[in-house]
């Protein structure tokens, strides 16, 4: 049996800090430990694999995001240190990334479906 899953490959980039700063950036607000809030599904073990979900409200704001933010979210969110440890990155460098992100957000919700996050070290 094949199962089709919507998804986008986000390898180093978990919602708690990294996508949660870019969901920060786009509500205009500073980053909690609580802007996203994803709660725990299934665990393999201390190694993962990890299963947990997304709220929706991180969703809807992720699927909000319009053609005309992509450039200045890149450039802001390519600047965190989590993400790059202080690397020099191109300012348009993470727009692609955001595209396929708020594409998915915008299915989920669409659809009327959540997001998730598959993880492990």
């Amino acid at each position: 049996m094949v199962v089709d899953v919507d998804a986008v490959d986000l390898k180093g980039i978990d919602p708690a800090v990294i996508l949660a700063q870019l969901v920060a950036f786009i509500r205009q607000t500073e980053w909690a430990v609580d802007t996203v809030e994803d709660q725990l599904l299934w665990s393999g073990d201390e190694q993962g694999p990890w299963l947990s979900s997304i709220d929706d409200a991180a969703r809807d704001t992720l699927a909000s995001i319009s053609d005309d933010q992509f450039l200045s979210l890149s450039q802001r969110w390519s600047r965190i240190e989590e993400l790059w440890l202080g690397e020099d990155v191109a300012g348009d460098e993470m727009v692609p990334v955001i595209e396929e992100i708020a594409g998915l957000a915008r299915r989920a919700r669409d659809a009327g479906e959540h997001l998730y996050c598959w993880s492990c070290l």
